[in-house]
């Protein structure tokens, strides 16, 4: 086996790992409306989350899969953590009343945040111009469509960075600027590999099929 080989295997490795503690923690993460249907559904679950890992180096992969550890070691959740961050703008009330039973997450973190959310926002919304039809059923690109019934894309990424370690998140940052210099898009290809989960050789083939679907 060959050095790209094998970095290909241990990345998947690493990939199956992390969404199997993911999947863990989100049985784990109550709901205030009750279990959300999308807690029934690993294989859907596993195309989401390996759709994103997809993207990240080896290096950040590996720096989440020691988060992942450390935090049931310690008997806490990122998986909840994660939609409570969350909650601080779409149920604002119910956050101030557990604000201070979250992480805290440092000013670095939070630069940092910024930076990724930004680029990544750029990149949903070339997606919203490009594909259309796909997009349609997401979520909203931006926070200013928040609401206590719908949750933005830039909300739930920034509720998801404020969960991993601050060493994770530097990592992420590192490969979202490096994306970026080389005209990469993450949104693009996560929509590319659930794509491809459906039988499709691209987010393109599958627009035009949906369009055709449609007429």
């Amino acid at each position: 086996m060959d050095a790209h080989s094998s970095s290909q295997q241990d990345k998947a490795s690493l990939i199956s790992g992390i969404v199997a503690a993911e999947w863990d923690f989100f049985q784990q993460t109550r709901n205030t409306g009750g279990r959300a249907s999308c807690q029934n559904n690993p294989g859907t679950f596993g195309v989401m989350r390996r759709s994103q890992f997809l993207c990240w180096s080896t290096e950040a992969l590996a720096s989440y899969a020691r988060d992942l550890e450390a935090c049931k070691a310690q008997g806490a959740n990122p998986v909840a953590a994660k939609y409570a961050y969350m909650m601080r703008r779409t149920h604002p009330d119910e956050y101030r009343e557990i604000a201070d039973q979250l992480p805290p997450v440092s000013d670095g973190k939070k630069a940092m945040a910024d930076q990724i959310v930004a680029i990544n926002i750029d990149w949903q919304l070339e997606c919203d111009r490009l594909y259309p039809l796909l997009r349609s059923g997401g979520r909203p690109s931006t926070a200013e469509r928040d609401s206590a019934f719908i949750t933005s894309f830039e909300t739930y990424l920034r509720g998801e960075i404020y969960s991993y370690s601050d060493a994770t998140v530097s990592l992420v940052l590192r490969d979202t600027l490096k994306a970026k210099e080389e005209g990469r898009n993450f949104a693009e290809e996560n929509l590319d590999y659930m794509a491809q989960s459906m039988g499709y050789d691209s987010a393109k083939t599958l627009e035009e099929r949906t369009g055709e679907l449609q007429r």
